[in-house]
């Protein structure tokens, strides 16, 4: 029972946290430090990182709660490939995009000016396509490693909601109903061949999954509660007649 509280709480912290790193998601060039050394980029791909472990506790604790069925399982394994995919994509961003940056001069270059040349990895073109084809190439490359790494975590990530979701229907079926659509609505974005991991895609199913995983984590913590009064009451002594 005490797994399932410290477990409900690691899930609303981790999705907490993790639609906050949305919400501000800078930009992957960054030049000017905010606090010491880092950047902006830098400190909420930080916090993305250290949600990441968060997170896998918390589905640890969801698949100990639905008993260890073979969905609850499956969907752990899902969950446990899909923050070290995401932990990978936030070292890039925070890290490695921001030294090949450096590394191709473009870093001074913007620190400098703007330059209406050289444009962000995610920002637009003005025909509507994003224009990371203007990076140098070690730019391109390590956004582009990025994007994958992006792509496999919101289809396995949303795969073990999926898993999750379906497992919890004889505890609540609107909640697991609910669960089914948040996991399989980012997995038929990705099949329609139109999703792209961007500024301003990805909190369309962060926020939302999100949403889901604070409502799972009230039910756990709830139920909990109950069996934890249910044992207690039990557990009292019977007086004598």
């Amino acid at each position: 029972m005490e797994f399932t509280r410290s477990g409900a709480i690691a899930l609303i912290t981790g999705s907490v946290v993790t639609c906050l790193v949305f919400a501000f998601h800078p930009s992957h060039l960054d030049p000017h430090p905010l606090v010491g050394a880092f950047t902006l980029s830098q400190i909420v791909h930080s916090a993305a990182i250290i949600a990441a472990p968060v997170l896998l506790y918390g589905a640890w604790a969801v698949a100990n709660w639905l008993g260890w069925t073979t969905a609850a399982r499956l969907g752990l394994v899902c969950a446990g490939f899909a923050m070290m995919l995401t932990v990978n994509a936030a070292v890039i961003s925070a890290f490695v995009t921001p030294a090949a940056a450096q590394a191709s001069g473009l870093m001074m270059q913007q620190a400098a000016g703007p330059n209406p040349h050289l444009q962000s990895p995610t920002a637009p073109s003005p025909g509507g396509h994003h224009a990371a084809v203007q990076m140098p190439p070690l730019v391109q490359l390590s956004v582009a490693m990025n994007r994958g790494l992006a792509q496999v975590h919101v289809a396995l990530w949303s795969l073990a909601i999926l898993l999750f979701a379906f497992s919890i229907w004889q505890r609540s079926p609107a909640l697991s109903a609910t669960g089914l659509l948040a996991g399989a609505f980012p997995i038929a974005w990705q099949l329609s061949g139109t999703f792209s991991p961007e500024t301003h895609t990805m909190p369309m199913i962060v926020f939302v999954q999100g949403a889901w995983l604070i409502a799972l984590a009230v039910t756990m913590a709830r139920t909990s509660a109950a069996a934890a009064g249910a044992a207690d009451r039990n557990a009292e002594p019977v007086p004598a007649s």
